[in-house]
């Protein structure tokens, strides 16, 4: 969204409160979140934000993945650089995305972070099986990631 920090005034149009700020948003936007709280009602719309903030996550997991791919390229890292470079981008996505949903939300914070963690992982998951043909041979490091995404994403959303 199209949002900027507000300057303390509170009575213009198209300004939004998330928890003690107020941010400006632009009007047609302002439009469509009114209007799709109205149209679905509360649950829907946070199930279609948390489908946003997923969409958002594996963008951003994407970009960064061939960014570093190329840094390793041309640097010859070993594979215990990539993985702690993976691990790394499992924690900012999903502390980015808690952060996200629990700022828009602003109720049950923590819980909402949580499920962003747990989906992207499952997601994750989903993907890794229909292009391997087979889950996770590693459980232990599987529960490892299942555990550093939701984390992530759960303090992601207590802290915003």
């Amino acid at each position: 969204m199209g949002i900027s920090p507000c300057d303390g005034r509170r009575k213009e149009k198209g300004i939004l409160r998330i928890g003690k700020a107020y941010y400006f948003v632009r009007t047609y936007e302002m439009k469509r979140i009114n209007m799709l709280s109205a149209k679905l009602g509360e649950n829907s719309a946070r199930w279609l934000l948390l489908a946003k903030v997923l969409l958002a996550q594996y963008v951003v997991t994407g970009l960064v993945i061939i960014i570093l791919s190329f840094i390793l390229l041309k640097w010859q890292a070993s594979e215990n650089i990539l993985q702690l470079a993976i691990i790394a981008i499992y924690v900012l996505v999903n502390f980015l995305g808690g952060l996200i949903i629990g700022k828009t939300l602003q109720k049950q914070k923590f819980l909402w972070g949580l499920i962003v963690g747990v989906v992207y992982f499952v997601l994750l998951s989903l993907i890794s099986f229909i292009i391997n043909k087979s889950f996770y041979q590693d459980i232990p490091y599987a529960m490892t990631v299942l555990g550093i995404c939701a984390g992530s994403g759960m303090l992601g959303g207590m802290v915003s």
